[in-house]
């Protein structure tokens, strides 16, 4: 279960955010068309699905995939924005190297690249093929271990001001999320 917590006191103000597990990648498209009339109907203004690339399709497939997730969509209901994280979500963690620490201190940016030759300060996490085994090789490090069926400790150790602040600068797809998120608070 993930906690959102409010950055400022209640004012008032009311946010209705919901976030859904489809159960496997394969599963986001088949879900969004069984759900986008509903969650139309119930008002909500924006969807955003959110999936893996790997295993099921290749890095020279992703085209292929975006276009076959938007095809389809019926017109005049409510947008979706399909992100892709390429190729694993866990990308996205690899970069985020402030959490390491708070696995283990062994795992070091120093100590990464030399097993895995990514150093998580600078290089681009979407050139990594399998960013999951990366993750593991990494906390590996510090005797730990990461399975993505129980990324909750890593999702809690995430330093989300600096990938608001500064990894979206690297990953255009946490970009976009950021923009959603922005629009979102930012009153009309």
């Amino acid at each position: 279960m993930i906690t959102v917590k409010a950055a400022a006191p209640d004012e008032g103000q009311q946010y209705f955010v919901l976030i859904f597990d489809c159960g496997g990648d394969h599963q986001v498209r088949t879900r969004l068309k069984e759900e986008h009339q509903g969650l139309t109907e119930a008002g909500y203004e924006k969807i955003i699905c959110i999936r893996d690339v790997r295993p099921d399709f290749s890095r020279a497939e992703i085209a292929q995939l975006a276009a076959g997730l938007e095809k389809g969509l019926i017109p005049g209901l409510v947008p979706v924005d399909f992100i892709l994280s390429t190729m694993e979500l866990e990308a996205w963690f690899l970069a985020e190297f402030n959490h390491y620490v708070k696995i283990d201190p062994l795992i070091t940016n120093e100590a990464i690249f030399a097993a895995i030759g990514f150093d998580p300060a600078i290089d681009d996490p979407a050139t990594r093929d399998e960013p999951a085994n990366d993750l593991r090789q990494c906390y590996a490090l510090g005797g730990k271990t990461y399975e993505k069926s129980e990324s909750g400790r890593t999702i809690s150790a995430l330093d989300y001001a600096y990938i608001y602040t500064n990894l979206v600068c690297r990953i255009p797809e946490i970009q976009r999320i950021a923009n959603h998120i922005d629009e979102f608070l930012t009153p009309a």
